[in-house]
């Protein structure tokens, strides 16, 4: 098994950080959706941040593929996806 991502669940500010172990210059960045943290660093692994603060974000992550393979990771922290949501509202 392999790390391949991150997930910090911040509940004061309803978000849900996701660092994923992958080339940041591979995707199209969003503002304030993904960012390329590779020189910023943080305490774990991954170079992409996606974040997640609102149901529209959760799905738009699911939908492009950025959260597929942090499916197993996303379901250690919440055992799925309403609750994800539910956590967001």
């Amino acid at each position: 098994m392999k790390n391949f991502a991150c997930v910090e669940i911040h509940p004061q500010t309803k978000k849900l950080l996701v660092y994923l172990k992958t080339d940041p210059s591979s995707i199209t960045l969003e503002p304030g959706f993904t960012r390329d943290v590779t020189k910023i660093g943080h305490f774990d692994t991954g170079n992409l941040e996606v974040v997640i603060s609102s149901r529209r974000d959760l799905e738009l992550a699911c939908a492009s593929g950025s959260l597929h393979t942090v499916a197993g990771s996303v379901g250690k922290a919440a055992t799925d996806r309403r609750e994800i949501t539910a956590f967001l509202t």
